[in-house]
């Protein structure tokens, strides 16, 4: 194999050589993943939670799971890409930047994906708990709403670290799927540069070299908040 070709000058005449591509390409991947996670994480939290009670928002919230997690991802993604936008807000798509519009619909579409994701576990996790929990602090004149978010959703969060670690890496393996509407990360920079040098070997070598670096760098990260979880446990 040669990686020669790296140091090269891009092909389309930019000031840029294909290592910087790449370099670029896994700064759109980290960016789209990490945003996707956060939202996946509020909405999956929520969702998860909110599935624990009973009455209509509980079924609102079952509803919602349900549908989100039947549905392919990609479908997912071309319809938030291709149908919603024209018909919610058809002028901003005529304005916005396309770039923005495909950063936006990628973090949104794959953060709403993995919500469902991060929601089973959250529903699980609270679950496990002792029924004791929400009567002790029902008893102690919190509400609904303040005994979840002060006692039964850390508890849950805490327990489910490691395999929020496992949804965090599935994230950013993921993202590649968001190339298919033209994200330039490391999926699409490889098949770019496959087409302008021919070295399929090599570009595709680099970048699962890159998305190891990624996910190791978010597996480290992960397991360092589960020891301090363990800690404060």
């Amino acid at each position: 194999m040669d990686f020669s070709f790296l140091q090269e000058k891009v092909a389309t005449g930019e000031e840029q050589t294909y290592f910087e591509w790449i370099l670029s390409g896994a700064g759109y991947t980290v960016a789209v993943s990490l945003s996707a996670f956060i939202v996946a994480m509020a909405l999956g939290i929520t969702i998860g939670a909110i599935r624990t009670t009973s009455g209509v928002k509980a079924k609102l919230a079952n509803a919602f799971f349900e549908a989100v997690r039947s549905v392919p991802f990609i479908a997912l993604l071309f319809i938030n890409f291709y149908v919603l936008p024209h018909a919610i807000a058809p002028s901003w798509i005529k304005t916005a930047d396309p770039t923005t519009v495909i950063f936006t619909v990628g973090i949104l579409s794959l953060g709403v994906f993995m919500s469902s994701r991060i929601a089973a576990q959250v529903y699980a996790g609270i679950k496990a708990l002792p029924e004791g929990q929400a009567l002790a602090a029902k008893a102690l004149g919190f509400s609904q709403a303040q005994a979840y978010i002060r006692f039964l959703i850390p508890q849950a969060m805490k327990n489910i670290t490691p395999s929020s670690t496992s949804e965090a890496m599935n994230t950013v393996k993921n993202s590649a799927v968001v190339s298919a509407i033209g994200l330039m990360d490391l999926t699409k920079q490889a098949q770019t540069i496959i087409d302008y040098t021919a070295k399929p070997i090599e570009a595709f070598t680099c970048i699962v070299l890159g998305y190891l670096l990624i996910n190791w760098t978010v597996l480290l990260c992960m397991k360092f908040v589960e020891r301090r979880n363990q800690k404060t446990a």
